[in-house]
């Protein structure tokens, strides 16, 4: 059957809704969607599969529950932030092996190996001195992986991650690329520091990768370039694909052939089609960080390309492409209510058959068209129940990998026999985490004042759901998707110790269509912290929280919001804890990102934070700098001395302005981090400093 067929077939909309419930924490309610379709004169039902919901427990806890819970002692701090025992696991295209990051001797994360059949880990590569941090199947024999450091010192800081080969058996290991900008490896077919690894080549090319070779310019206001090589992993060997420009990305086919590159051509991106003559085709293009345009997304198993656009100048959807009349279907092959298209197609690499897609709305799930996934996930849903299950099929479906989580469980790895229906358990991300005293995170919609719906989600302390102190604890970015269901350690560390924590999607989020990124373009200090007030207001209102005993809380954008909300909303706050807090916008274009480009200056940021000579009045009223005399309530306040992306220069300059007006200002910099904290003796420093600040202020009058 023709894969444009059989998708058209399978063409609808996803729908997953969320309530909120006055007595008790939201209950996800799953509305399944059918159409009737017309298949050889038959009709046919699609159901959505969201395994997160099927045959989910109620989130109401009961009496006993909720004794029995008080009754333990508080989970350590360290519990919350340690490195997960196990980090990834990933099956072998053949389905025989699995291979695992773990962590090994000396707190180090190891590359391991076991044969499906016995289940039994033997380590395959590791170091005294750094954690093997990704790793990726070349083919069913061979690897490649990476490295960083977890313990960073201020000598990592600027390392990149490097990558080397190895057999399954632990032979013919060979290093690729370079982790040190000062090292070189010209005269042993080793990489420089500046490539990284991009996908596997392929059978036509069976131990060969892709990887990017990213050159930057001397006109720093130049997009890099990302040349693309075909690396063999035995030899070193190397090919350069030719480009027709200064390469921004490129998209394989389904032979793992390179076929679509975007190229930087005079601000604009430029995506064209690579023929096997050599010759290539101009398909669209768009103006660089603007997000209305196509976005090339796979290639089917005839070579047939899929976009996803915007409909109605909104949502994202998935729609195929027609290269001879650069035409896209007249309508969406694959949509969701209420969010952009994200969805992971899983392609057959038996075959060349879609499998199904792998998605996340309000939480994650899978739609199968292959009928055997299908009855499989529907089993393993039974099996492992209230969790999202997420499969990971072999290339002949006897072997399913099955990642399994929830918003109390950081998850475990399953392997599945769909011919004996037995399923063991391969190990689990964070053992010493206990779900059963994990508290349920709920979705939740708000209406802000112009009646934008800000999606968010709701954490609870266990038992408890009304007149709490509560953390509103503020994402970073802000341009991103912020908020997910799944496990989230500083809202379940804020949970435990008896906090309502709210998390919203403000405008300006992504994941959400056009329009709720867009609104929040220019917005830092105005609508989008209205957004954050009215949330906190709406909870006020529910009576989940106590007006009186509310804190603020984020990092880098959140920590900025953070100080915002405390200046504009003095009278609704009673604390914040800000931490890698940007702390002016101009500062952030003078000595900011130090980590990028400037063409992240000369292009995102006048589109979506602003002109800095335009908009300078509206830069000084939305700055915590400038406004630091206005903050007047408690306030935790942290940075990374080696801070590359928020320097420590917006931490100091803040410091010093707020404290000369305000006593009650707590300061801690941490000399061995960058933009967040990465050592765990310094995450439990700072979230100890938490649980006491929050202690101290947020007590019942």
């Amino acid at each position: 059957m023709d894969v444009v067929f059989f998708l058209n077939i399978f063409r609808h909309i996803l729908r997953i809704s969320a309530h909120l419930q006055s007595q008790q924490p939201a209950q996800h309610i799953l509305q399944k969607t059918s159409m009737k379709l017309p298949v050889f004169n038959k009709l046919f039902l699609v159901t959505l599969i969201a395994s997160a919901f099927i045959n989910a427990p109620a989130h109401a806890m009961t009496s006993s529950e909720a004794a029995a819970t008080a009754q333990h002692e508080a989970v350590p701090v360290a519990d919350f932030f340690r490195t997960p025992a196990l980090t990834k696991a990933q099956l072998s295209p053949d389905g025989k092996r699995i291979a695992l990051l773990a962590e090994g001797a000396g707190k180090r994360h190891v590359l391991a190996v076991m044969e499906v059949a016995d289940l039994k880990p033997r380590i395959l590569a590791q170091f005294s001195n750094v954690d093997i941090s990704s790793f990726h199947w070349v083919n069913s024999q061979r690897l490649v992986y990476s490295v960083s450091n977890y313990q960073l010192d201020k000598d990592e800081s600027n390392r990149g991650p490097g990558l080397w080969a190895i057999d399954a058996d632990g032979n013919n290991q060979r290093q690729l690329i370079l982790r040190g900008w000062k090292e070189s490896g010209s005269m042993q077919r080793v990489l420089e520091w500046n490539h990284r690894f991009v996908s596997n080549a392929g059978d036509a090319y069976p131990d060969d990768i892709y990887v990017y070779k990213v050159q930057y310019h001397n006109d720093s206001s130049r997009a890099p370039t990302n040349d693309l090589l075909r690396l063999n992993t035995r030899t070193g060997a190397q090919v350069l694909i030719p480009r027709p420009g200064e390469a921004l990305g490129w998209l394989l086919d389904q032979n793992k052939f390179p076929r679509l590159v975007s190229v930087s051509e005079n601000g604009r991106s430029v995506s064209y089609l690579l023929n096997t003559d050599g010759s290539k085709k101009k398909l669209f293009d768009e103006a660089l960080f603007q997000d209305d345009g196509l976005r090339a997304e796979f290639f089917d198993q005839h070579g047939k390309l899929y976009v996803s656009k915007l409909r109605n100048h909104d949502l994202r959807e998935l729609y195929s492409f027609d290269t001879e009349t650069l035409q896209t279907s007249a309508e969406p092959v694959i949509a969701f209510d209420g969010y952009d298209y994200n969805g992971q197609v899983l392609i057959s690499r038996k075959n060349g058959e879609w499998l199904g897609l792998q998605y996340e709305t309000d939480a994650p799930g899978a739609l199968w068209f292959n009928p055997e996934l299908k009855k499989i996930q529907e089993t393993i849903d039974q099996l492992i129940p209230g969790k999202s299950n997420i499969l990971s099929p072999s290339r002949d479906l006897d072997v399913i990998l099955v990642y399994s989580s929830a918003d109390n469980d950081p998850g475990s790895f399953y392997i599945y026999h769909p011919a004996s229906k037995k399923i063991t358990t391969v190990g689990q991300l964070q053992p010493w985490i206990d779900p059963a005293r994990m508290a349920y995170r709920d979705p939740v919609r708000i209406t802000a004042r112009d009646g934008l719906i800000l999606p968010g989600y709701l954490t609870l302390p266990r038992g408890q759901n009304k007149q709490l102190p509560m953390v509103v604890l503020i994402h970073g970015g802000p341009n991103l998707r912020g908020e997910y269901w799944h496990w989230d350690p500083e809202a379940q560390f804020l949970a435990s110790r008896g906090y309502a924590v709210l998390q919203v999607d403000f405008r300006g989020s992504k994941g959400y269509g056009q329009k709720h990124e867009s609104l929040g373009w220019k917005q830092w200090g105005l609508t989008m912290q209205d957004d954050i007030t009215d949330a906190t207001r709406w909870a006020i209102q529910q009576g989940i929280a106590d007006p009186h005993r509310i804190c603020l809380a984020g990092a880098s954008y959140g920590g900025y919001a953070t100080l915002m909300g405390l200046i504009k909303e003095p009278a609704l706050y009673r604390c914040g804890i800000a931490w890698a807090a940007v702390t002016d916008i101009d500062l952030r274009y003078s000595v900011t990102w130090s980590d990028s480009n400037d063409y992240v200056e000369k292009f995102f940021l006048p589109l979506k934070v602003g002109d800095r000579v335009k908009d300078a009045e509206q830069f000084k009223a939305t700055s915590p700098l400038q406004n630091a005399a206005k903050l007047r309530q408690p306030l935790l306040y942290a940075h990374g001395a080696e801070d590359l992306r928020v320097p420590m220069i917006h931490g100091t300059k803040f410091r010093d302005a707020v404290m000369q007006h305000n006593q009650q200002v707590e300061w801690v910099s941490y000399p061995n981090e960058g933009h967040g904290w990465q050592r765990l003796e310094n995450n439990i420093d700072f979230w100890t400093r938490v649980e006491k600040f929050l202690k101290k202020h947020t007590e019942k009058p």
